[in-house]
């Protein structure tokens, strides 16, 4: 982990915080409750905020697997709109590693565990 990253540093004062914690082999998970600074339109976050929560969950995934990697490719889809101040579960997870790429997915749900956001990803290890 850097500490200065946006999504995740300890030292960066607009980080958003998240703490992943591993669930299984390939699989981590966290928690967040967005705040209103990081709305887009009045009340709803901004898709950009969405798309970084699982750009790190993904990442912290494959982190997890003591390797190294940037994001080579991420397609997000979205199914509601992700409300200021209501906890939302993230999980981002590991499901194929090739010699210099690792695919990955990505969920976001309301605590009623509706689907907010799902994603999936292609991240090239760094060398």
């Amino acid at each position: 982990m850097y500490n200065m990253c946006f999504a995740c540093g300890k030292e960066n004062p607009i980080s958003l915080g998240l703490e992943f914690s591993k669930t299984d082999q390939n699989k981590v998970e966290a928690d967040f409750i967005p705040l209103p600074e990081h709305q887009g339109y009045e009340g709803i976050i901004h898709g950009g905020i969405v798309s970084t929560l699982l750009d790190e969950a993904m990442v912290t995934a494959v982190n997890s697997l003591g390797v190294e990697a940037v994001t080579g490719e991420l397609r997000v889809r979205f199914r509601q709109a992700m409300k200021v101040g209501k906890e939302v579960h993230i999980t981002g997870a590991v499901k194929k590693r090739r010699s210099k790429l690792v695919l990955t997915e990505g969920e976001i749900k309301d605590k009623s565990g509706q689907m907010v956001a799902l994603a999936e990803a292609k991240f090239m290890l760094v060398e």
